[in-house]
């Protein structure tokens, strides 16, 4: 079974943040209309791959960590969506992990990537289950970021 998942605004603000290489690139002078209202996020036929506690666990790993060098805004702007589109959350993990923070990539346990990832999805609408998000690369795979703008169906 296919499975897509819809993010809005999520994903390119890994690339517009502190971190260097190894993800998108936004281009030069990019921005974001602060004015825009981010559209939402929603499952459209995959399973919900986190719990609410999980993202819980996310947020305050973000604001110990994250907001060092990003504010709550980027992950919910058009911008990080754009720069993530048919991405999987697979390689949002991993990118995550091999490039944050900017200061010590890789430092954090991987339960607190996953804690961050899954707040990620939850600031951005996906709702959440009853299992936690696990490190299972080949699943996350299968669950990829696809737009909702204007153009989509």
């Amino acid at each position: 079974m296919r499975r897509h998942l819809s993010l809005s605004a999520a994903l390119s603000a890994l690339a517009l943040g502190c971190a260097s290489g190894g993800g998108p690139e936004p281009e030069p002078g990019a921005r974001v209309d602060p004015g825009a209202r981010p559209e939402t996020a929603v499952a459209a036929d995959g399973p919900a791959i986190f719990t609410a506690t999980q993202a819980e666990r996310g947020a305050q790993v973000y604001d110990d960590v994250c907001l060092e060098c990003h504010t709550r805004v980027e992950f919910t702007e058009n911008a990080f969506l754009f720069g993530w589109e048919g991405a999987s959350v697979a390689r949002l993990l991993s990118y995550m992990m091999e490039n944050m923070p900017d200061d010590a990539p890789g430092s954090l346990s991987e339960r607190s990537y996953l804690d961050v990832t899954a707040y990620i999805l939850a600031q951005n609408g996906w709702e959440p289950g009853s299992v936690e998000l696990e490190s299972d690369m080949e699943a996350l795979r299968e669950i990829s970021f696809e737009s909702r703008g204007a153009s989509a169906p």
